[in-house]
């Protein structure tokens, strides 16, 4: 937020920023937007209102796990509109979700794998 007001000043707000954007990378599902001005506008302005209240994402209760679902969507929505994606945003907002609760048998094995009982390997 504060980049964007520094450099852009409060204009930011009213400019034509999301739409130069869906302009040069928007996909199918962008483009209807750019004969809807006023969603645009809005656009922006909750991009400069979710910022200040990141923060939130560090309450361990329902508002933090609802703060870090929007932000995660927020950048889903964003790659399916003009295809960028901030890659270490969202490995970072990985920390706010409960990770350990997920069930063993959906976990990744990351560990090498573990010989067999019945391997002769070692005898």
């Amino acid at each position: 937020m504060y980049a964007k007001l520094r450099i852009g000043g409060i204009e930011w707000l009213q400019s034509a920023t999301i739409a130069r954007v869906i302009l040069r990378r928007g996909t199918f599902l962008a483009e209807p937007l750019l004969d809807v001005a006023w969603a645009l506008a809005a656009v922006q302005y909750t991009i400069v209102a979710f910022e200040p209240a990141s923060p939130l994402m560090l309450m361990r209760n329902r508002w933090g796990r609802g703060m870090a679902v929007a932000a995660y969507a927020f950048h889903f929505l964003t790659f399916a509109g003009v295809r960028i994606m901030f890659w270490p945003q969202l490995v970072c907002l990985l920390a706010f979700f409960p990770l350990e609760r997920i069930p063993r048998r959906l976990r990744f094995r990351i560990a090498a794998p573990r010989p067999s009982p019945h391997s002769t390997r070692g005898a």
